[in-house]
């Protein structure tokens, strides 16, 4: 199966999300408790995150993926907040989206992942570089 990633302007974001919505769900199952659905929505909607989705050749979407960015002193980093999907963890695909990131200035890609999908990102090239711990207060 070929699959397109493709950017969704934000002007586009409340038109595409009945199509990501299930997608975005089902990643925030296995998420902390950072933002709810309602607020991934808003920050797309806002324009604080960008939204990226799979197509295949159909042209039905398949996967989402919601990206935003920081900026430090030697990195633009783009973080994936939330992604989801059918058949998206692969290397064409992956590629696809990282040319996106690298036009939008990105000069790395972090992803905050259970076990599980730590092995998957492997198959795409990511590697484990820390581990996040946190005490809520």
């Amino acid at each position: 199966m070929t699959l397109e990633v493709q950017y969704v302007p934000t002007e586009y974001v409340a038109q595409t999300w009945p199509y990501v919505e299930t997608y975005f769900q089902d990643a925030l199952e296995h998420s902390g408790d950072d933002y709810t659905l309602d607020q991934a929505r808003l920050y797309l909607n806002l324009g604080h995150w960008d939204l990226l989705v799979a197509v295949d050749s159909d042209k039905q979407v398949v996967g989402a993926g919601a990206i935003n960015f920081s900026q430090s002193a030697n990195h633009r980093t783009a973080f994936i907040a939330l992604m989801g999907g059918k058949f998206i963890i692969n290397k064409d695909l992956f590629g696809r989206m990282c040319d996106f990131l690298k036009q939008k200035g990105a000069t790395r890609v972090h992803a905050q992942v259970r076990p599980s999908m730590e092995r998957l990102t492997r198959r795409v090239g990511f590697k484990k570089v820390s581990t996040l711990v946190e005490v809520k207060l």
